[in-house]
């Protein structure tokens, strides 16, 4: 389903379309924030709280019918900001998605930040998990400036990622030991 929707989103980079999904939502991972009317705008992270970011529509597209659920909480009819200058809508305008929004809108669709600790060793204590590697990517620039200068820490599936002394990267797979791991609660 996944490719198939990738070849008819392309082609209408710059157009709205509704999509449907039978997916589950995974749910407490996302929140529908109030634009913080001091901000200007609608780029960046003034929807969202400090350490959350605006979801992506590439997260959203594997569940849009529970992110138009969890909308739906706040406003049936809200248009909601995405990452990108995308959006979507509350079951009012049928859950529809644009690529390309310029409005200014009232509400962003935001990760919740789940507090990361950097720990000692290979493996997180218990109750705890390592930070996937789709979560440190997406917010590559805060999980950085949370880590030391010259950290190299383990991230979900052996991935690992490094602090600004070596140019905040990313390994998908690194067999090396390291003596830090990044976790989040479960």
């Amino acid at each position: 389903m996944m490719e198939a929707l990738k070849k008819l989103l392309i082609p209408l980079s710059t157009t709205s379309i509704v999509l449907f999904s039978s997916l589950s939502f995974a749910g407490g991972d996302a929140s529908v924030n109030k634009l913080n009317n001091d901000a200007s705008g609608y780029e960046g992270s003034e929807y969202c709280k400090d350490g959350e970011t605006l979801l992506d529509l590439k997260t959203v597209v594997k569940d849009v019918s529970g992110y138009c659920n969890l909308i739906d909480k706040t406003d049936r009819w809200a248009i909601v900001r995405l990452a990108g200058e995308a959006s979507i809508s509350g079951s009012g305008y049928g859950c529809e998605i644009k690529l390309k929004d310029n409005r200014n809108l009232g509400h962003g669709l935001c990760r919740v930040s789940k507090k990361q600790k950097k720990v000692e060793g290979e493996t997180c204590p218990s109750k705890m998990k390592h930070v996937s590697f789709e979560d440190v990517s997406q917010n590559l620039k805060e999980v950085c400036e949370s880590l030391d200068e010259w950290d190299i820490v383990r991230i979900g599936n052996r991935g690992s990622v490094t602090g600004s002394g070596y140019g905040c990267s990313l390994k998908i797979n690194d067999s090396k030991n390291l003596g830090h791991s990044l976790c989040v609660d479960e």
